[in-house]
C-alpha cells in the first residue's frame, strides 16, 4: 500500500478529471468527487435544476433519487449521470495507465445503487 507523506495517497476522489471544472474543497480543479460521488451527483443535479429555473426541493434529494430519475429518462438526471460516468471512466483509464492492474473493482455507496 502507498500512504504518501501525509497519509493521502490513493485518494482517487481528488484525481482531476476536468481541468476546466469547478474548484474542489481540496483546492484542486475538476476532482472526480465533484462528479461521481453521491454528494457530487446531488449537488450537480440541484445546480442544473436551479440554472434551468425549475422549482425543486433539492435539500431532500439523495443520490439514489437522481439515479432513479436517470433510469426514468429525466433529461437533467441523464446529463448529470452521463457526466458522472464519463468522469469515472476518465479516472479509471488514468489509473489503468499508471498502475496496469489486472482487475478494477468499483465500490462505495453509489456502486450499489
Amino acid at each position: 500500500l502507498v500512504h504518501g507523506i501525509n497519509g493521502g495517497a490513493g485518494e482517487i476522489g481528488h484525481l482531476s478529471v476536468d481541468w476546466q471544472g469547478p474548484r474542489c474543497m481540496c483546492g484542486n480543479i475538476g476532482c472526480l468527487e465533484l462528479y461521481a460521488s453521491g454528494t457530487g451527483i446531488v449537488n450537480r443535479y440541484v445546480m442544473k435544476r436551479e440554472l434551468a429555473g425549475l422549482d425543486f426541493a433539492g435539500k431532500d434529494t439523495a443520490a439514489g433519487d437522481v439515479i432513479a430519475r436517470w433510469r426514468e429518462g429525466e433529461p437533467l438526471a441523464v446529463e448529470v449521470m452521463n457526466e458522472a460516468i464519463a468522469a469515472l471512466g476518465t479516472a479509471v483509464t488514468s489509473l489503468i495507465h499508471i498502475f496496469n492492474p489486472e482487475l478494477i473493482i468499483i465500490g462505495g455507496g453509489i456502486a450499489g445503487l
